[in-house]
């Protein structure tokens, strides 16, 4: 009877569990509730050289071959908005490139990764000239490390896992009963 009452419990609680993330994730689209990317960069914001191949790095937990969208906003003295569509690659990465070589050193712009028109991030960027010595962007070629990222937003576990971890418990708990 112990063992019943306790599988019993169990299961209603993984529901309510399960439920509850349901309920959180519903309000956004399938990519923003299940994906995510990073920007690489150093500190709070990233920092770009200007010039007319400023690289932008990331990864996305999106599937290889999918579209994303990176834009680069400013609305200072003179406002620019440049975007670049690129392509995740098979290690989950992306690579952006813009011209910067007309952008104003110490402007600063918001950088945003789109994928099926949902934001995933968006992170502060600082541009600068080349003279500047700063940290540089992290070359597209190998596989570059992120000293710190941004995230986007998005639960945790899905339904799909409270839903298999309702069923295991009902499964072990039979079991023993």
């Amino acid at each position: 009877m112990y063992a019943r009452r306790t599988a019993a419990l169990l299961v209603l609680a993984t529901l309510l569990v399960a439920g509850a993330g349901v309920a959180t994730a519903t309000g956004a689209s399938p990519a923003a509730q299940a994906e995510n990317a990073t920007v690489d960069h150093d500190g709070e914001a990233a920092t770009l050289v200007t010039g007319p191949n400023a690289t932008v790095t990331g990864e996305t937990s999106l599937e290889a071959g999918s579209n994303l969208t990176v834009a680069m906003k400013s609305s200072g003295e003179s406002p620019f908005l440049f975007t670049n569509a690129t392509t995740v690659r098979e290690d989950g990465r992306f690579v952006a490139t813009f011209d910067l070589s007309e952008v104003t050193d110490g402007t600063n712009a918001t950088l945003t990764v789109r994928a099926d028109g949902e934001r995933l991030t968006e992170v502060p960027t600082r541009l600068v000239a080349e003279s500047t010595p700063t940290a540089s962007p992290t070359p597209a070629t190998g596989s570059p490390t992120p000293a710190n990222t941004s995230s986007g937003d998005g639960p945790g576990f899905g339904a799909l896992a409270a839903v298999v971890a309702a069923v295991g418990t009902a499964l072990i708990v039979s079991r023993r009963a």
